[in-house]
Parts: structure tokens; sequence; C-alpha cells
């Protein structure tokens, strides 16, 4: 059984699945065309400073621009303007 890029499809180099959905990614770094199928980024549900793999779909939804946080899965509230900015449906 082959595994396959959940992103571009790829049999290659799949070696990574995303922290918050579970896809599988590839390491293809991206180009003018297509964005990268993996990103790392540092997650603060951790105690320490680990650092996670994310899909493009879920650094957008879980970890949004600073001063925003993500609760429950689905309100994301930016507290430097003190607002909310989306209800996702569950």
């Amino acid at each position: 059984m082959n595994l396959q890029c959940a992103v571009c499809g790829s049999e290659e180099d799949v070696d990574v699945v995303c922290h918050h959905c579970g896809k599988l990614l590839c390491k293809n770094e991206g180009s003018r065309e297509m964005k990268p199928c993996r990103l790392i980024k540092k997650d603060p549900v951790f105690s320490d400073d680990t650092e996670a793999y994310h899909c493009s779909e879920c650094i957008s939804k879980y970890h949004p621009s600073p001063g925003c946080l993500v609760l429950f899965n689905w309100l994301k509230i930016d507290f430097i303007k003190n607002e909310v900015l989306q209800v996702f449906s569950r």
C-alpha cells in the first residue's frame, strides 16, 4: 500500500500527519503555483516549545494571526481587538 499526500497527491516522502486533522503530508516545499504541503509551527497547546506539522487549512483555522485564539474548535477570538472573529459550524 502506498501512502499519498492529502494536499498534492504525491506518493514520495509522505512521512508526517497534520497535528489537527491527521491528513498525510509530504515534504513538498511549495512553488509559485502551489502552497507547501506542510508547515511547522509551535503549538500553544503544548507546555514546552514543541513544534507540530500542520496542513495549510489547519494553520489558518487553528493558528490565526497573533492575538487570536480558537476555543473549543469552533470559536475564534481576537484578544487584541477584543472581538469574536468567526464562529465555525459544529
